[in-house]
């Protein structure tokens, strides 16, 4: 049985390094919201940047049920900051039964300060398109992140 994995958490709380780590240890594709943003958008979207990643989104949830029914596992890799966002993806995923595993990723300020710092300075050098974050975006983006509710936290 196939098992599509959900990542949740603030920039630089270790998304992407685990959904690297599971894609191997669990023989997963890999579904990133922000390399298909990458992919479509040339340029900042502004104002409709939100509806555009929303889109995304249910793009992703909707292959990873279709992955899922080859037996495929799957990670969506994605911060999942709203908590209507994480209650669609789990109802969307109950109404087609499909198993799935949530991680909620956590790292303190500094340390995410300082992944951020290696994190840019990599993607400088890289000639893949990648976002790069200052620490105020972090911070912007930081006071949007909803908590998890008591009932959300993974077991």
């Amino acid at each position: 049985m196939s098992i599509v994995h959900l990542t949740c958490g603030k920039i630089c709380s270790g998304k992407s390094y685990l959904a690297a780590h599971l894609a191997k240890k669990e023989n997963a594709l890999i579904l990133s919201v922000d390399e298909l943003m990458l992919t479509l958008h040339a340029q900042c979207l502004g104002d409709k940047h939100k509806e555009a990643e929303t889109g995304c989104l249910e793009y992703l949830l909707q292959k990873a049920a279709e992955a899922s029914a080859l037996g495929v596992n799957v990670i969506i890799d994605y911060g999942f900051f709203l908590r209507n966002e994480r209650a669609h993806a789990r109802q969307f995923f109950q109404n087609q039964k499909i198993t799935v595993k949530w991680h909620y990723l956590q790292a303190d300020n500094a340390t995410r300060k300082q992944r951020l710092l290696e994190r840019n300075k990599k993607l400088t050098l890289s000639p893949k398109r990648e976002h790069i974050i200052t620490p105020e975006m972090m911070e912007r983006f930081d006071s949007g992140f909803e908590e998890l509710l008591p009932f959300e936290v993974p077991r």
